[in-house]
């Protein structure tokens, strides 16, 4: 089994040049929707951009759940 901080570093390794995940479910919309938060959810959503850019990477993406999405659609690439 993999430590913690090989899976950290897998996570911080930008030599792959693209990157694509998407999910189905989020864990922060769950919550959101048991505490009746979703108006907030787009504007969390939206930090995925300068977090991801401050990583090194630039993010693209067409739709999120927090948004009314079916799915959150990463893409993300060296720029």
């Amino acid at each position: 089994m993999r430590s913690a901080e090989e899976l950290q570093n897998d996570s911080d390794d930008l030599s792959v040049p693209e990157y694509y995940v998407t999910h189905r479910e989020c864990g922060v919309c769950k919550i959101a929707q048991q505490e009746d938060l979703m108006f907030l959810m787009p504007h969390m959503c939206v930090m995925d951009y300068p977090t991801i850019e401050y990583k090194g990477g630039k993010l693209i993406r067409s739709r999120t759940l927090g948004a009314g999405g079916d799915c959150c659609d990463f893409h993300v690439v060296k720029p």
